[in-house]
């Protein structure tokens, strides 16, 4: 679609870009997790990826996005990469300042019982980066729709981002305004969605908390 037919179009805009932001999502948060839980537990590692890691993560998304449209083209998986490669970062340095966090007695105490990497990543790493874990989630969410967005108004066919930016170019105000309230309806919404996995899988931590 390369023009906007009625205010019915915006249910295959929206459509699109949440598919895009969803998916784009769970690979940034699953690479994004296990691999800040590897190098955070490994020091040498964490030395040797963090010049790199801070490298790549101080690359503005607008400088990133046109790259990868240009090598994967202007379709879904352009905006996929450019949400699951950007809001990744988030969520491994949160990851490894909640493992580095960790106190050293449970560590040695890990050490005392013979406990293998597995079973310390999952019995000791993963409880106490908790918060670090939520804080990512939020990150994350935050950083795949704000990618996804800005790789629709570098080059598309279809989304929410490609619909503002459109409308803005052809004058039509109130779709563009349509898609910026929508945009911050999805935001509020993923505000709720992120305290009610709080709720569900953390109210441990949700009742420290507030005590």
């Amino acid at each position: 679609m390369t023009y906007i037919e009625s205010w019915d179009s915006y249910l295959m805009h929206l459509r699109v870009t949440l598919t895009e932001l969803f998916v784009g999502f769970i690979i940034a948060f699953s690479w994004g997790t296990i691999l800040g839980l590897i190098i955070g537990s490994i020091s040498k590692l964490e030395k040797i990826l963090e010049p790199l890691i801070m490298a790549f993560y101080s690359v503005p998304i607008i400088a990133l996005a046109p790259l990868l449209i240009l090598i994967l083209g202007i379709g879904y998986i352009s905006k996929v990469a450019i949400a699951g490669l950007y809001a990744g970062f988030p969520v491994l340095i949160n990851t490894i300042s909640g493992v580095k966090s960790i106190d050293p007695v449970y560590m040695a105490i890990s050490r005392s019982f013979n406990l293998k990497r597995s079973e310390y990543l999952r019995k000791i790493a993963l409880p106490y980066v908790a918060p670090y874990f939520l804080a990512s989630l939020r990150l994350c969410l935050t950083f795949s729709l704000i990618a996804v967005i800005v790789g629709e108004f570098v080059a598309a066919q279809a989304g929410l981002g490609w619909l503002i930016n459109f409308s803005s170019f052809t004058f039509a105000t109130p779709f563009m305004y349509g898609g910026i309230v929508i945009l911050a309806i999805l935001g509020y919404c993923f505000n709720m969605l992120a305290r009610q996995v709080e709720l569900r899988f953390f109210r441990w931590y949700v009742m420290a908390r507030r005590t």
